[in-house]
């Protein structure tokens, strides 16, 4: 629907942003695993004009603690929201070293995360696990050995 609503009159405008403004919480700020779009999304488009006054950070901040809740609560395996958001935060106190409240970072560190290095992050994660994986195979199989020669 973003992509093909034409931006000619003020109405035709008014509904791309609000389109807009659902996608980008849809699939980036506020994803759930519903297809279908959830009241939480509603929130901001009845305002559309006034978005950029709106505290997106509060508003993501509240429905990542909801997700943590419902996490805890249900005993999900994930926590169902904010996976950008969460990956960021991971990468930055992993790679950086830093906390979030760390004062001699000021923000926005977000800005220095591109695509690219988001990428070799993620690929240096997956062939960590994957070794950890293989090292723990070796450690139980080594023990099952070690098990064997003492009887």
């Amino acid at each position: 629907m973003v992509k093909d609503c034409p931006i000619e009159t003020d109405e035709q405008k008014t509904t791309f942003k609000r389109a807009f403004a659902l996608f980008i919480q849809k699939s980036f700020l506020l994803p759930t695993s519903s297809a279908y779009i959830s009241p939480v999304h509603l929130l901001v488009i009845r305002d559309i004009e006034n978005t950029q006054c709106r505290n997106w950070a509060h508003h993501v901040n509240s429905f990542l603690i909801n997700g943590i809740k419902e996490f805890h609560e249900q005993g999900s395996q994930v926590v169902k929201s904010c996976h950008f958001v969460l990956m960021i935060i991971y990468f930055r106190e992993r790679y950086d070293g830093k906390s979030l409240n760390d004062p001699n970072f000021p923000a926005p560190w977000i800005q220095r995360w591109t695509g690219e290095l988001m990428k070799d992050k993620i690929k240096a994660e997956v062939e960590d696990i994957t070794g950890l994986i293989q090292r723990a195979k070796m450690r139980a199989r080594q023990q099952k050995k070690d098990k064997k020669n003492r009887r």
